[in-house]
């Protein structure tokens, strides 16, 4: 049955030739060896380093890969620069990129995306984590055999930002180029997730907001500021007929907090729909992640440094509540979405960017503040594959950035030893 044709034995060096083999089929993802995965006890199997890349041909047994691996990190180390740049706080194309066209005909498919229906009869997305994907498919499908998607082959898929709005439905056939989803590149929206009544909670003027009045179009913008005094918290609270705030289905209050520098969308007590703007964040405070470009980069990710405002990460999946502030600190609990296991408390600094809103559900891993990612972090709760993923990334983007390509597998060999590390749990009867 050619369906079931072996193209590549395991354990097969992919060539030139099974590259082509591999692009030409309807073969997606292959499993391949690498030295992360490798798990002789000293060194590296020749089957897991692969490729020499002096001759092209498999590894050399007792090829010195770690020096090699050095050298080809070190080497291109005399491009970068010794001194720390600061790449502007807002990171490459992502701030013009206000809309996503199609790049391949196909069907949508939604995964995971939280979304509600504004007045318009649009659909808003809520959450952080959706994502659409373009699989194959020549016609829109019907509401009721969108199950069948999944196993299609994926073409694209692309995670979409909070608040942008979708032009297609799930299950619609779109050309390449179409639109699919436009959001505001400029600004992270707060959107209602019901209908209501808006209830500003500590939001007075001259204490925790001022209005501005842009020069230029001279309209006039109400942004909060800090408030001198530590037990006011400015949030939008979502009130029903009998002015009382909506809860939602996981027994959160539709409570909105707002961080410093947002400006406010909506008036006190006037009527919003589900979907609707509350307030917008502006892009360059929602990303203060300054790139530290060159070798200091590179020296903090290997030698593991935790980062200076580094971001606070969830241990467990759940529901975000906020609880009364502590000492200047405000207090985010993570409660299990099915209240089974202990909540997570955490104790952010006031005035820190925190991403997350009251009844949003994150899952482990998941940042609640801007900053950089602590590795420590990631390994203890994402696990050591995540981390080595980061690790990787992390330093190829340093070096892409000057516009110098080095193979993963030499970054991959110091990671790996990175992680080698034992803890000696029982010395046993040694002195």
């Amino acid at each position: 049955d050619s369906e079931y044709e072996i193209l590549i034995p395991a354990g097969t060096l992919i060539n030139e030739t099974e590259r082509d083999a591999i692009e030409n089929s309807r073969i997606e993802k292959v499993q391949i060896r690498s030295p992360l995965t490798c798990m002789t006890e000293k060194g590296v199997c020749r089957l897991c380093y692969g490729r020499d890349l002096c001759h092209g041909g498999l590894v050399n047994l007792g090829e010195t890969v770690g020096v090699i691996a050095a050298q080809s990190i070190g080497e291109p180390g005399t491009q970068l620069t010794m001194r720390t740049f600061h790449i502007g706080g807002t990171a490459s194309r992502s701030v013009e990129q206000n809309k996503w066209e199609a790049s391949f005909s196909g069907v949508l498919r939604f995964d995971d995306l939280k979304e509600v229906k504004n007045r318009e009869g649009n659909i808003v997305i809520l959450g952080r984590r959706g994502e659409a994907v373009i699989v194959e498919g020549e016609k829109t499908i019907k509401p009721k055999a969108l199950g069948d998607l999944e196993n299609e082959r994926e073409r694209e898929r692309r995670p979409l930002p909070m608040g942008a709005t979708l032009i297609k439905q799930e299950g619609e056939f779109v050309e390449q180029g179409e639109l699919i989803a436009e959001w505001d590149p400029f600004s992270v929206p707060i959107i209602t997730d019901v209908s209501g009544t808006v209830e500003f909670k500590d939001i007075s003027e001259g204490e925790t907001f001022k209005e501005q009045v842009d020069e230029v179009s001279g309209v006039s913008r109400k942004v909060i500021h800090e408030s001198q005094s530590m037990e006011q918290r400015p949030l939008i609270a979502i009130c029903d007929k009998k002015k009382k705030t909506v809860i939602r289905e996981n027994g959160t209050p539709t409570e909105f907090a707002l961080p410093i520098k947002s400006e406010l969308m909506v008036e006190n007590g006037i009527e919003v729909h589900a979907g609707d703007v509350l307030a917008k964040i502006p892009r360059e405070l929602a990303r203060n992640k300054d790139i530290t470009g060159g070798l200091p980069r590179v020296a903090e990710l290997f030698e593991a440094r935790v980062p200076k405002d580094q971001a606070v990460i969830s241990e467990i999946d759940g529901i975000v509540e906020f609880d009364a502030d502590v000492k200047k600190k405000q207090r985010i609990r993570i409660r299990p979405e099915d209240g089974k296991g202990d909540s997570k408390e955490y104790l952010i600094p006031r005035g820190r960017h925190i991403t997350v809103h009251m009844g949003e559900y994150v899952r482990a891993g998941d940042p609640l503040i801007d900053g950089s990612p602590n590795p420590h972090d990631i390994l203890a709760v994402k696990g050591s594959k995540a981390l080595q993923k980061y690790l990787v990334d992390e330093v190829q983007q340093v070096y892409r950035l000057q516009g110098v390509g080095i193979n993963d597998k030499h970054i991959e060999v110091i990671v790996r030893q990175m992680l080698r590390k034992a803890y000696v749990e029982d010395p046993g009867d040694s002195s």
